[in-house]
């Protein structure tokens, strides 16, 4: 069934170690994008750094995201007129950049609504018509984006594997529910690895460009949103949440009845309370069932080696555009915990792995990618991608902005090359 191959996708396991570099599609395009902003986003009441905003220019076309510490950078080809930031509990905010620097403050919503407003509703009625909207709510002609993904992994606290890269990803009308006819191609791209040997992973988590594509849950019809699916669910209506300064259904998933043979998802689901349109997805893979969950994740492993999965997080949001209304992925993340161990070892090691994609500008269609440029569904980035030593690798690209300590952990692995 496609709801495994979606699975394995991003968790699928292989060896590491004799991989050459080989560069990929590596071919310069960038835009000349010379207006710039940066700022950070915080919590107006505990000035708490707040992590995955969505940041806009909604008159320039331009998207972004803010990293762990919620500093965040755009870049335009023209002036920045003014920028939008939302966040599911947060009031939405319009700032007009009055410097290239800035500091944003989100205000937390409270208890908008009455008590039993907030839990009326059934929760199964309302999955169903979100259902029924989405060719309506979502875009209904092929259309590329400009994208930019990373992925790393950590042994324990440190970082020993990092890529990025600028990609263009197509999509087909959501009205076919297929995501197997989109494609994703890499423009742009780099890698860093630790070159000690004993930071060499026996398996590792793939995600890959394509999981722009792949996890776009709202449209594969095999994934979540199915009636087959829903009926394995149990649901309840939790309190309504502001996003793109918008009220949301928000609806809380949890596994009722799993006679499938891979896992379930544990979760909230997001749905505009005016169009009935999906906007954010926050799920967790179950783990009750490790065998279940070992069966749908772990594709081989060496001879000797335990594994032991923890946990997979997703996160998928959508924003409506600005010209037409209609919804359009914006950020998917993943992020995946396991640990490691031989069994003549003493003690397991732990790894994370986290994969981000950030959809940056909507461009025109053009036309169809060959197989050839198309970036293999199975493969992750470190597989294909070589290591590039431009500098300004980054100076016309839009980017998720590193975080402090990734920033440090890229300064050691170049010395370390």
């Amino acid at each position: 069934m496609r709801y495994k191959y979606l699975i394995q996708t991003i968790l699928s396991l292989f060896i590491l170690a004799t991989l050459p570099e080989v560069s990929y599609a590596q071919t310069d395009t960038s835009a000349t994008l010379r207006f710039k902003v940066e700022g950070k986003v915080v919590d107006r009441v505990s000035g708490k750094a707040l992590e995955g905003v969505d940041v806009s220019a909604p008159d320039e076309g331009y998207y972004t995201v803010t990293n762990t510490d919620g500093n965040f950078s755009l870049k335009s080809d023209k002036t920045i007129s003014r920028l939008t930031f939302s966040f599911p509990g947060y009031f939405s905010s319009t700032v007009t950049p009055d410097g290239k620097k800035i500091s944003v403050r989100l205000t937390p919503v409270k208890n908008l609504l009455d008590e039993a407003v907030v839990i009326s509703g059934d929760p199964r009625r309302i999955m169903e018509e979100a259902i029924s909207r989405i060719e309506t709510n979502y875009p209904s002609s092929t259309e590329q984006f400009d994208c930019f993904y990373r992925e790393t992994v950590k042994k324990r606290q440190r970082y020993i594997d990092i890529s990025e890269a600028v990609t263009v990803m197509r999509k087909t009308p959501y009205m076919l529910r297929d995501v197997f006819r989109d494609a994703v191609v890499v423009k742009v791209g780099r890698r860093l690895i630790s070159p000690k040997a004993s930071d060499t992973l026996a398996v590792k988590v793939v995600g890959g460009p394509v999981q722009g594509v792949l996890l776009d849950i709202v449209k594969s019809a095999d994934m979540l949103l199915d009636p087959n699916e829903l009926d394995r669910y149990h649901m309840s209506m939790l309190q309504s949440q502001e996003i793109d300064g918008r009220m949301n259904f928000v609806i809380e998933l949890s596994p009722w009845i799993n006679d499938r043979p891979y896992p379930l998802y544990n979760g909230i689901v997001y749905i505009d309370r005016e169009t009935f349109a999906f906007s954010r997805f926050e799920l967790s893979l179950d783990m009750s069932d490790k065998d279940k969950a070992t069966r749908a994740m772990l594709v081989k492993k060496p001879l000797g080696l335990r594994f032991n999965p923890k946990e997979l997080s997703l996160t998928i949001s959508y924003s409506p555009d600005p010209e037409d209304g209609k919804m359009r992925i914006r950020y998917v993340r993943t992020a995946f915990e396991f640990r490691c161990d031989w069994k003549k070892k003493l003690f397991a090691t732990n790894f994370t792995a986290v994969n981000e994609m950030v959809v940056t500008h909507k461009q025109a269609p053009g036309t169809p990618f060959s197989r050839r440029e198309t970036f293999p569904d199975h493969a992750s980035l470190s597989d294909k991608i070589g290591k590039l030593e431009n500098p300004d690798f980054w100076k016309d690209y839009n980017i998720i902005e590193p975080s402090e300590s990734l920033e440090k952990a890229i300064g050691k692995l170049k010395k370390a090359e």
